[in-house]
């Protein structure tokens, strides 16, 4: 058994159903980003160019953790691309079954021979759970808030 096989079959069950939703989600979530207009995905989101309420959040309390662990943890593994708007989606989709308000945030930056690179990432509370590597170093052009 591979060392990320050991890992994930010695957590407890919750994690487990958690990564098994998120594997399910982030498969949706590419199909959608592939094949569905974003005109359509931007309405699911919910409300455009406003944000929630940035509040800290008692981790210890919160399966907010839990829940960006489990995407990062088999976001690499899935057979499909499992890209930072996937990834979003996959996390906006567990948090509003569970009404916990959140922002999706999506910007760009200029890259490696002066090309724009897009990104996407999800915030809920005081926390960033999916994209937050290196999202700091994009241009926010929108935003989605869901309340």
């Amino acid at each position: 058994m591979t060392s990320k096989l050991k890992t994930f079959w010695n957590t407890d069950f919750a994690f487990k159903w958690l990564a098994l939703k998120a594997i399910f989600l982030l498969g949706l979530g590419r199909f959608a980003v592939l094949m569905v207009p974003f005109k359509k995905i931007a309405g699911w989101m919910g409300e455009v160019n406003y944000e929630t309420e940035v509040m800290p959040i008692d981790l210890k309390n919160s399966s907010l953790s839990q829940l960006g662990k489990a995407i990062r943890a088999v976001s690499p593994l899935t057979p499909w691309k499992s890209n930072c708007f996937a990834q979003a989606l996959c996390a906006h989709w567990l948090l509003k079954a569970e009404s916990i308000e959140h922002t999706i945030y999506f910007g760009v930056k200029f890259g490696e021979n002066k090309k724009f690179e897009a990104h996407a990432w999800l915030r809920a509370g005081d926390r960033i759970i999916t994209g937050g590597s290196g999202h700091r170093e994009y241009m926010v052009l929108a935003t989605f808030s869901c309340s």
